[in-house]
């Protein structure tokens, strides 16, 4: 059971290694996550968990490196 009624999160990074661990640990919690990355070092391969369980897509901001 989760120990908030309603609790709400924005992770920056959330692409990354720690940012999507942390996306994922927030999300079986049931929070009500907002994921922000720049793509710079972060893949969407790192969200696919939290994705399939209900987490929004990500906004993305600045350019992403090729």
């Amino acid at each position: 059971m989760p120990r908030w009624k309603v609790m709400r999160a924005v992770v920056t990074g959330g692409a990354g290694f720690i940012g999507s661990t942390i996306v994922d640990a927030l999300v079986d919690e049931g929070a009500d996550v907002q994921i922000v990355d720049d793509m710079s070092r972060g893949k969407r391969t790192n969200l696919e968990s939290a994705l399939s369980r209900g987490a929004p897509s990500p906004a993305f901001s600045g350019r992403a490196s090729t």
